[in-house]
């Protein structure tokens, strides 16, 4: 993923600071989502279901890592002698799958 043109994670809502100098955690944001250090990856006005997105998109890029994991196995198990054709078939269809969402992810579709 050293090509990837995205913020590299983890990501996770930022957290607010007491106003009154003390730096005291108060909360979590309910509008940014930073990186691990600190830098604002996505910002959203602070409305029910934008909050929601937050948490998706915080938990982003442990998604994106999982998928390539996950891929990597059905990638071996497809290569193994002895799988049922039908069953490589459907591993290649989902390992295809998960291409089209990383380039969607991306911005190549």
């Amino acid at each position: 993923m050293n090509d990837e043109k995205f913020t590299p994670g983890p990501w996770e809502r930022a957290k607010n600071k007491s106003r009154g100098g003390s730096g005291k955690v108060r909360g979590l944001s309910i509008s940014r989502v930073v990186d691990s250090n600190g830098v604002v990856v996505a910002f959203m006005y602070p409305r029910r279901r934008q909050v929601a997105n937050l948490h998706l998109i915080a938990a982003a890029p442990e998604m994106y890592k999982f998928g390539d994991e996950a891929v990597e196995i059905m990638r071996r198990i497809a290569g193994m002698f002895g799988v049922p054709y039908g069953l490589r078939d459907e591993l290649e269809e989902q390992i295809e799958k998960w291409e089209e969402i990383k380039r969607k992810a991306r911005g190549e579709e």
